[in-house]
């Protein structure tokens, strides 16, 4: 009889399998950071504190705030906050919170793709807060690893692949068009040009 067999112990191999599969940290933790970062969001009061809270969130993915890059992309992704959180326009622009969960909903539904229907208001807001601090986390990450050139026009396509996966409904429907993106609805995109090539974004540094 083989070693192998004398030291099989069947009750901790039943235990073997029942074991769950760990996680990797990395994803728990960018799990946290998202947890983390939409909460904080539905704490902003003023733009300050938006711009703020931006720069925190360049930081954590690797991006130098400081940088040109930084610059332009956390002024786009301010914008898009506004556009796709109504509690957060609402919060910046000193409106009561009438409505809020009709607003959110719509919103998150409209931008997002999401059903949050039957939810608390609370829990709408948050919901949706996450999947922006998603598309910001995204957006930066895709900044880091597009060619360098003009500051604009590399945020500008990276906040543009960020939202084909995580806020679809940014984008113009343009039905028939191979090339995507030369002029996209995301805030900013009304200047700079970029055109895609498969997977890959060519940057106009013009």
């Amino acid at each position: 009889m083989t070693r192998a067999l004398l030291d099989y112990q069947p009750q901790f191999a039943a235990l073997e399998l029942q074991q769950p599969a760990l996680r990797p940290v990395a994803a728990e933790q960018d799990e946290l950071d998202e947890l983390e970062f939409a909460a904080a969001l539905l704490e902003v009061r003023s733009p300050p504190q938006l711009a703020q809270l931006l720069t925190r969130l360049q930081a954590r993915a690797g991006l130098a705030p400081g940088s040109a890059q930084g610059r332009a992309l956390a002024a786009l992704l301010s914008a898009t906050a506004r556009r796709t959180l109504p509690v957060l326009e609402r919060a910046l622009s000193g409106r009561p919170g009438s409505a809020r969960a009709s607003g959110t909903a719509a919103a998150a539904g409209r931008y997002f793709g999401l059903e949050l229907e039957g939810l608390s208001p609370e829990d709408q807001e948050f919901e949706a807060a996450r999947r922006f601090v998603r598309l910001a986390n995204s957006a930066t990450r895709t900044a880091l690893r597009l060619p360098g050139g003009n500051a604009q026009s590399v945020a500008r396509a990276a906040l543009h692949r960020a939202a084909q996966r995580h806020a679809p409904g940014l984008l113009p429907a343009q039905p028939g068009r191979k090339s995507a993106g030369a002029r996209s609805g995301l805030p900013g995109s009304e200047q700079g040009r970029w055109v895609r090539q498969g997977h890959h974004i060519i940057v106009d540094n013009s």
